[in-house]
């Protein structure tokens, strides 16, 4: 995604919303990319031109937040799949 127009206040930059095209375009982005992890047992390096597609059209600062879901997403359906009250520190650290 082209980057938002973005202006500066102070030492902050402040960056302009996606449109709702661009936010489209950021979800079906990071769909198909988890839909490829799913698809390939989260193997990463089945899945590099749809993990760039995904990060060329969503902002920087929502890739680490659905990085993030993506995680969580991960720990829960380990922990579901397995019967486990929670995670393990290990578990968890491993992802």
């Amino acid at each position: 995604m082209a980057s938002p127009s973005s202006r500066t206040q102070g030492r902050k930059v402040l960056m302009a919303a996606p449109t709702a095209k661009e936010r489209k375009a950021c979800w079906d982005a990071r769909d198909h990319y988890w839909k490829c992890l799913d698809d390939n047992s989260d193997d990463n390096s089945k899945c590099q031109q749809l993990r760039h597609c995904f990060e060329s059209n969503c902002p920087q600062q929502w890739i680490k937040h659905l990085h993030d879901a993506w995680k969580a997403k991960t720990i829960f359906t380990m922990v579901t799949q397995r019967h486990c009250s929670r995670p393990s520190p290990d578990m968890v650290l491993s992802i």
